[in-house]
């Protein structure tokens, strides 16, 4: 018998409002192993207290299609327009000129395949999954679909997939390649609206 392996990625910890939501759902994430990806270095201190609740490990990268060493990366003060303020994130801050940008930053980046696939090699019998990357989304998901055999080897171990939308600040978004992405997961998993 396969001993139980169940993995919690959270690409887009921001500061762990993502992680206390997915932890109701997840039964507190009894049981679980959690990483939660989180570019952005303004984020890391309050992000680590909520991940400390759960024994989640922080991980400093942004997620996209695929690994990248170095991306830029743009800190910004979002909600101006909005009604509330606060340290926001995006690889997608550059095309969106609502944000007024802080500063530039380079960061890494992880493929989501590439996540996926070492999940499944080291054992992983269930994977969960929330993805709210600020206009990589759609990028991200698009390679796992187009990753040889990915899809077929998630389908029984991918327990639902959490995404928020942000189609907005890509510029090569359209809603037939957006549906398209969401007709591909459904096969394999429960598809979710995030935020």
């Amino acid at each position: 018998m396969k001993k139980q392996r169940r993995i919690f990625l959270d690409f887009g910890g921001h500061f762990g409002e993502g992680l206390d939501a997915m932890a109701k759902i997840h039964g507190g994430f009894k049981g679980w192993e959690v990483f939660t990806y989180e570019p952005n270095p303004a984020c890391h201190k309050k992000l680590r207290r909520v991940a400390a609740k759960y024994g989640a490990t922080v991980i400093a990268a942004a997620v996209g299609a695929q690994r990248q060493e170095r991306v830029k990366f743009r800190q910004h003060w979002a909600g101006i327009f909005q009604g509330w303020t606060g340290v926001a994130s995006g690889l997608g801050a550059a095309t969106d000129r609502r944000w007024l940008a802080e500063r530039e930053i380079e960061v890494e980046m992880v493929g989501l395949a590439d996540v996926l696939e070492v999940c499944l090699a080291e054992g992983a019998t269930e994977i969960g999954l929330k993805l709210d990357v600020e206009g990589a989304e759609l990028a991200a998901l698009e390679w796992v679909i187009k990753t040889p055999g990915l899809l077929p080897r998630l389908k029984g171990v991918l327990q639902g997939a959490w995404v928020e939308w942000h189609g907005r600040l890509d510029p090569g978004w359209d809603w037939d390649r957006e549906e398209a992405s969401m007709e591909a997961l459904r096969g394999v998993t429960q598809l979710h609206a995030w935020g």
